[in-house]
């Protein structure tokens, strides 16, 4: 028997089966590459899927709220939101803090990308190994208003796929409303002499 007689002798079930199944690993796998190409096209774009941002006006010197805000080592004193914070504010440099949210804890490496004396720095955390997975870049601002007082403003950019599938940005949110709030009462309490 040939062996066109033998596939057509075959069960046609077993035929059909075997094309779904090739049709539905076609599927998946055209699947998987639409998706690793999403994760680099929007890492790419440079536009954040999220934006966070918070502003208070703090009475105290521009330089005052700086002083606080670039002492990364004292933060665990005063910042209920990011604790342990270690590194320095400086270019190129790693820092290293735990995020403190309801419930739950997380660790992030950052790498400090821009620093304007007294006026801001800015820094960037991949939190998985692939670039547009999972980026935040968090940028503290102070603007000076006079009468020696300064408005802060923070913003948290949240970039990548999984964003959408980890945590409550209201969460993030309300733990950057939670640190302007600390930070402002530590720059407005004197220093001790």
């Amino acid at each position: 028997m040939s062996e066109s007689d033998q596939r057509a002798r075959r069960n046609p079930l077993s035929t059909s089966l075997e094309r779904i199944g090739i049709v539905a690993f076609g599927g998946i796998a055209l699947a998987v590459v639409l998706v690793i190409a999403a994760i680099f096209v929007s890492a790419r774009l440079g536009k954040p899927a999220q934006q966070l941002q918070t502003e208070i006006l703090v009475g105290a010197s521009p330089s005052r709220v700086w002083e606080v805000a670039t002492a990364l080592d004292d933060y665990a004193s005063w910042n209920p939101y990011m604790r342990n914070v270690d590194g320095f504010v400086r270019p190129h440099a790693t820092i290293t803090l735990l995020l403190e949210l309801p419930g739950d804890r997380v660790d992030v490496t950052a790498v400090v990308d821009d620093v304007i004396k007294n006026r801001e720095f800015r820094w960037r955390s991949q939190l998985y190994a692939l670039p547009g997975v999972s980026t935040l870049e968090y940028t503290f601002r102070v603007e000076p208003l006079g009468n020696g007082s300064a408005r802060v403003v923070q913003t948290l950019n949240l970039r990548g796929l999984l964003l959408y599938y980890q945590g409550d940005a209201a969460e993030l949110l309300r733990g950057l409303e939670r640190m302007a709030k600390a930070l402002k009462q530590r720059a407005e309490t004197p220093e001790d002499p």
